[in-house]
């Protein structure tokens, strides 16, 4: 009687134990309605099966793992450098991870522009 409740109030429940950093596929949950907004975007937390899955529990995809060679991208006015890095977390599209320059082992943080893309401030 309660998963009945839930599914007709619009929760949207797990199919099976979903592990922090899943990214979530319309195969993981069930009684989300296409397009699902959920579908795509990384959990945070682990969520057990028949638990509900919010958005507030997921993120945006992480674009860079922690330990991986970047490329690190300073750009003032038309000059543009590029160094190679890695990465001291992991983060996905406009957050800000702390990466190593990997020629001079000075730690700066940058902003997660694409997958394997940082761009520091000069």
């Amino acid at each position: 009687m309660i998963a009945l409740v839930l599914l007709m109030s619009g929760a949207v429940l797990a199919e099976s134990r979903l592990p922090a950093g899943t990214v979530i596929e319309a195969s993981h949950v069930s009684g989300c309605q296409a397009p699902c907004a959920l579908v795509g975007r990384q959990l945070t937390r682990t969520v057990f099966e028949g638990r509900e899955v919010v958005l507030g529990d997921t993120k945006m995809p992480d674009l860079v793992q922690r330990n991986a060679l970047v490329t690190l991208v300073a750009r003032k006015g038309a000059m543009r450098l590029e160094a190679e890095g890695r990465a001291l977390g992991a983060g996905g599209e406009g957050e800000e991870i702390s990466v190593m320059n990997t020629a001079t082992r000075r730690v700066v943080s940058g902003t997660v522009l694409a997958s394997g893309l940082v761009e520091v401030r000069p």
